[in-house]
């Protein structure tokens, strides 16, 4: 949920958010797995078609039991890059591509901080 990055008439910039949650729990080995994701920026049209956001970001991830010590929770920039396939400045779009790129520290947990590439695309 949140304020998607989509394509406003007349506006030079607007505010953007999003949160996405992912809960699983698996049956043969008992483990339960929570995945977090809070994002905060500003979203700008570079042309009709390309809208670039940049953001922060908070994402926490946690697995109970967890021998390997992989849960963490991490934060810091970003920025995204999506494209709008068809419509026009006033007509709604088709498909859409997103590239994120972020750079992502350890706030707790083992690891170190590192870069994450995630291409999204909607039909």
């Amino acid at each position: 949920m949140g304020n998607e990055v989509e394509r406003q008439a007349d506006r030079t910039h607007w505010n953007y958010w999003q949160f996405y949650a992912d809960a699983g729990y698996f049956v043969s080995s008992r483990t339960e797995a929570t995945y977090l994701e809070f994002r905060r920026g500003v979203t700008l049209p570079a042309t009709a078609n390309l809208l670039i956001t940049p953001h922060v970001v908070l994402a926490y991830r946690q697995q109970s039991p967890d021998p390997t010590r992989t849960s963490i929770s991490e934060g810091g920039p970003g920025v995204s890059f999506k494209y709008l396939f068809r419509g026009s400045r006033y007509e709604p779009h088709g498909p859409t591509f997103d590239a994120l790129l972020q750079y992502r520290a350890r706030l707790s947990g083992r690891g170190h901080g590192d870069w994450v590439l995630t291409g999204v695309a909607r039909f």
